[in-house]
């Protein structure tokens, strides 16, 4: 399900919606196989950020995204075959042009404009 975005106020969007994304890799050398299936799940609770002007834009935006991401990775070489689960659980908190993501309890810093994550 994906929500438009709705109009809050003058020169401002509003978005609440969920994202759901979905894939398969798989890395192949002369020794071992490696593939990995996930999904990942995006629910967007109330994402602000300014209509018109995209200057600065990453110092104008807020909001709060809640995800779950899961996993199963294979590996395989020879005869060796093993299998590993992965869970997690991810809340993305922007404002001032920061970021808080934590993943599993976890925090990180990250920065809107450039990209960057680091550990907090």
């Amino acid at each position: 399900m994906r929500a438009s975005p709705r109009l809050s106020g003058w020169g401002t969007f509003f978005s609440q919606s969920v994202h759901s994304y979905s894939g398969a890799h798989t890395l192949t050398t002369e020794n071992a196989v490696r593939t990995l299936v996930y999904d990942l799940a995006i629910d967007v609770v109330d994402l602000v950020g300014p209509r018109g002007s995209r200057r600065d834009l990453s110092q104008k935006i807020s909001g709060t995204l809640h995800g779950a991401y899961e996993a199963k990775a294979t590996f395989e070489r020879g005869d060796l075959y093993r299998e590993r689960d992965i869970d997690r659980a991810v809340t993305i908190i922007i404002e001032d042009g920061e970021s808080t993501i934590t993943v599993n309890g976890e925090p990180f810093e990250g920065n809107v404009q450039t990209g960057t994550v680091g550990a907090s």
